[in-house]
């Protein structure tokens, strides 16, 4: 089940770093390889494909934050000057993770965050 999170009030056109720490509980996750997946979208029952913004990133094998769980982005300008402000977006951090016969999937972190005008 997802941890609820809170995040800083967006504001669009802005620039905006994330760290995200991902563990079992008892040990950091190694995220080395996996594939970070941010969205933002005006409702939670909205299907992902129809995200307002959506950001992808792969971790590379050989990153030693990764290693300690650790992931770091950020969501540049042109991405948060497609929100719309004053709008309340629900928002999921999900974790990809190459797998046979196919990948899996899965939601750390959900919530929702204002997004202000800036």
């Amino acid at each position: 089940m997802p941890t609820a999170l809170t995040l800083p009030d967006i504001e669009r056109g802005d620039t905006i770093p994330f760290t995200f720490n991902f563990d079992d509980g008892a040990a950091a996750l190694d995220m080395r390889g996996k594939t970070l997946i941010f969205s933002m979208k005006l409702g939670a029952a909205m299907d992902d494909s129809s995200a307002a913004l959506t950001k992808s990133v792969l971790r590379p094998i050989n990153a030693p934050d990764e290693q300690k769980g650790t992931i770091s982005f950020q969501l540049e300008k042109s991405e948060t000057a497609k929100l719309i402000p004053f709008a309340d977006y629900d928002f999921s951090v999900r974790i990809m993770t190459p797998g046979s016969p196919e990948d899996i999937e899965t939601t750390y972190f959900n919530g929702t965050v204002p997004v202000k005008d800036s």
